[in-house]
């Protein structure tokens, strides 16, 4: 498989030709439209597609918002030394050889996922890619009838490959290449020595068998899988990671439950989303005074995010001074109290003392008497 650099000539001037799509059209025998609303806004857009891409490659575009029933192409740029292994998601047709991904006459919403791969050795990437055909026009179905999942995977090892296909309007009539077994919904492709193409037949209608479960995410965390293509009444099962520092808020969707990490659908009669928040996990820090009335310490709780510091301030009463402070590894800077980056929550005590000042009195004629104390000790405002 020929390799790109995503910033290759080549990959600036496939941009540029999407960018000249976009604006102008394309009136060929696809009639694809990038992006097109009309001035009157009198078109609903209705259909939104993401993609999500792994490292060794990139796509554009990244995401669509169209009308039903619009068409569209994405573009795979490859990294030097990878390949394209695996394009899954959004049902359409993808052309290894000109790397680009086609959707037409979208209905729904949907994730294009694309994997790439590092290649490790000399031997030749071999490609198995599944096509649907409508049996009475003999012309490739790239809309939202039969699914076929992934549409593409590219291998360096192993000789067989499993793909998943859930008829949705369409019914499928024969499957045949790539040496496979047809087995249910799941068609085997064994023994795979060279690149080959698995050809999906459809014909007639029937009602809808398999229904999409999409992922939506917010804050910083992870699901998988992002996209699953099910069976009536099946149930799926997601697994949930929240980043370093961070948690899971919520998550709804498919009338799931959550145990642990495992967020499960019940069983899938409609299309649907999940919907994964995640928020910065937090610690409270608490302060107080140990002497109330020589100062007040500020704020008396607060919550701070993990890893980051907390500040306090000091403020003594008139005529007392910050006698110590102490508490969450932190350090007194002026009238501040700056704690260390918290990992759990923590309390600060503070203590101000009475500031005072040392009288003396000496006689200058000692033979005449004496002055007593010599010495004392006097609270700032008293006498």
């Amino acid at each position: 498989m020929t390799l790109y650099e995503r910033h290759s000539f080549y990959g600036w001037l496939c941009t540029l030709f999407i960018c000249v799509l976009i604006i102008a059209g394309c009136d060929g025998g696809n009639n694809i439209k990038m992006m097109e609303s009309p001035i009157d806004g009198s078109e609903e857009v209705s259909v939104h597609i993401i993609t999500a891409v792994s490292d060794g490659g990139s796509i554009l575009p990244t995401d669509l918002s169209l009308s039903t029933g619009e068409s569209a192409q994405f573009y795979l740029y490859v990294n030097e030394g990878f390949y394209v292994s695996k394009v899954d998601g959004c049902p359409g047709f993808y052309n290894a050889s000109e790397k680009y991904i086609q959707l037409n006459n979208l209905k729904e919403s949907c994730v294009v996922e694309v994997e790439f791969s590092l290649k490790t050795g000399d031997s030749e990437v071999r490609t198995i890619r599944a096509e649907v055909i409508d049996k009475n026009t003999g012309e490739h179905v790239t809309t939202n009838h039969t699914y076929v999942s992934p549409l593409f995977v590219g291998f360096e090892e192993g000789d067989e490959a499993n793909f998943q296909i859930l008829p949705n309007t369409d019914k499928v009539i024969d499957v045949d290449g790539c040496n496979g077994i047809l087995d249910g919904a799941t068609f085997n492709a064994q023994s795979v020595i060279d690149s080959c193409i698995i050809s999906i037949k459809t014909s007639e209608e029937r009602q809808k068998s398999h229904y999409q479960v999409n992922t939506e995410l917010s804050g910083s965390g992870k699901i998988s899988p992002r996209v699953v293509l099910a069976n009536t009444d099946d149930y799926i099962s997601f697994n949930i990671a929240a980043d370093e520092g961070w948690e899971l808020a919520s998550v709804k969707g498919c009338n799931g439950t959550l145990s642990g990490s495992i967020y499960s659908t019940s069983g899938l009669t409609a299309d649907c989303n999940i919907v994964a928040s995640f928020a910065p996990i937090t610690y409270i820090i608490t302060a107080a005074s140990l002497t109330p009335s020589g100062g007040q310490v500020t704020p008396a709780s607060q919550n701070v995010a993990a890893g980051e510091a907390g500040v306090v301030k000091l403020t003594p009463t008139s005529g007392w001074h910050i006698a110590s402070v102490s508490g969450c590894g932190g350090t007194l800077t002026g009238d501040s109290y700056i704690t260390a980056p918290v990992t759990e929550a923590c309390h600060i005590d503070a203590r101000f003392t009475q500031t005072s000042y040392t009288i003396t009195a000496t006689s200058l004629t000692p033979e005449g008497g004496q002055v007593t104390p010599a010495s004392q000790n006097v609270a700032a405002g008293e006498a």
